[in-house]
């Protein structure tokens, strides 16, 4: 079997900042305060300041001159305090008037002081919903991240709630992606919370969980990572030292084109789940296209040549994939939870390995290939202190068609192999 692999001449445009900022005297920077309930845009001094002191539970970000609005970030760096932890900033007015947050080039770190949430975001520039910055560090000190039901909307929607070269989270608490959506109308749709245009995607946690759920993108045409697309040998990695990974009910959804990585979707590159102390689970994630569905949770393949990119899952306390489906109205279905041109492996020092329900199905066309996982060369389970069970996987495939191992498939017939 050939697994289609899809390369596509997306070039990263570069950021259109909103104007340009002359040079700012060490005198003139400061971290403004922000008022409970006010807009971040009309604090005095915020476009000459180091940051900003959120001394309410809520603040938001727009302009009714300009919509969507790009709020362009101060210097290389950023500060946001959040007083009390927990605040929350909405980038919209609630009457139609969105902002986002824009640095056209060059790493900008943006580091956080407390718990934040960052929602309501709704770029119809098409790139990145709250972020559309050249590479992004966002880290939260003492507290947790939060992006949640920010979209981007328009022809070739990309990151709804990212749109960046490379991107790093770090949090010493939890890291959360809900509910961003990008919405494309033709051209394809790609990274429902983050799109990377050329480099890594890199989430790590000290203390908390990492959550990637309920990120969709959709299109008539070719959708790619419900959740994260990493383009041009990007390497996605998800790494919590002591909580758990959680990826549900990430989409890609298209009528007419290939859907491929319903949560992760990358490209010349590998992904790495690692949760030193925690689980891993992914759950009810989902794949559906007209023209090919392959990876309901996890896609990563090779544009071309040989080279292996491998899918890596690795635990201390049990994995899980269950409810993950792929399916197609056309052409292939593979990989209910999992596709890999390379080798895939899950491990998990005590616990179990637990594969159900997950699905494939191209009902009345071509082939299917993997109800669970399907890799290009081995797959490999290990649990040494637990049981590995596979239960109620699906592959569904027309009669005169082939469907190929409810489970999984390692392409034995190029000498590859399925081993627990």
């Amino acid at each position: 079997m050939r697994l289609r692999v899809l390369a596509f001449a997306v070039p990263f445009i570069a950021c259109a900042s909103a104007g340009v900022l002359g040079a700012i005297s060490v005198a003139q920077a400061q971290q403004v305060p922000v008022a409970n309930n006010s807009n971040i845009n009309d604090a005095p001094g915020v476009a000459a300041s180091t940051g900003i002191t959120l001394s309410g539970s809520n603040a938001s970000l727009y302009n009714t001159a300009t919509t969507p609005y790009a709020f362009a970030l101060p210097g290389a760096t950023w500060t946001i305090t959040s007083q009390p932890s927990g605040s929350t900033i909405t980038l919209n007015d609630g009457s139609g008037n969105y902002g986002y947050f824009n640095h056209s080039v060059g790493t900008y770190t943006l580091n956080l002081v407390n718990s934040l949430t960052i929602t309501g975001g709704n770029n119809g520039n098409t790139f990145g919903g709250a972020f559309y910055v050249g590479t992004l560090d966002l880290s939260s000190s003492s507290g947790n991240i939060t992006l949640s039901g920010n979209s981007v909307t328009g022809f070739g929607g990309n990151g709804g709630a990212i749109c960046s070269s490379n991107v790093n989270l770090s949090a010493s608490g939890a890291i959360t992606l809900s509910g961003n959506s990008a919405v494309g109308t033709g051209g394809g749709a790609r990274g429902g919370a983050i799109y990377a245009t050329s480099g890594n995607v890199n989430l790590s946690t000290a203390s908390g969980n990492i959550s990637l759920s309920g990120n969709s993108v959709t299109d008539t045409d070719t959708v790619q990572g419900g959740a994260i697309y990493a383009k041009g040998g990007g390497n996605v990695s998800l790494s919590a030292a002591s909580g758990d990974i959680i990826l549900s009910g990430n989409s890609a959804t298209s009528p007419n084109g290939v859907a491929q990585g319903g949560a992760i979707y990358t490209i010349d590159g590998n992904v790495s789940l690692s949760a030193a102390s925690g689980a891993i689970s992914l759950s009810g994630n989902s794949v559906t296209g007209g023209g090919g569905g392959e990876g309901g949770a996890i896609w990563a393949a090779t544009s071309a040549g040989t080279v292996p990119h491998d899918v890596s899952l690795s635990a201390a306390r049990g994995i899980s994939l269950s409810g993950n489906s792929a399916t197609t109205t056309f052409r292939q279905s593979s990989g209910g939870a999992i596709t890999s041109t390379g080798n895939v492996s899950l491990s998990t020092a005590s616990g179990d390995i637990n594969l159900s329900g997950n699905s494939i199905a191209a009902p009345g066309v071509n082939r299917v290939y993997g109800g669970a996982i399907y890799a290009g060369y081995n797959v490999s389970l290990s649990a040494p202190s637990g049981s590995i069970n596979l239960s109620e996987n699906s592959a569904t495939g027309t009669t005169g068609y082939r469907a190929v191992n409810a489970a999984m498939l390692a392409q034995p017939e190029n000498g590859f192999s399925c081993d627990w």
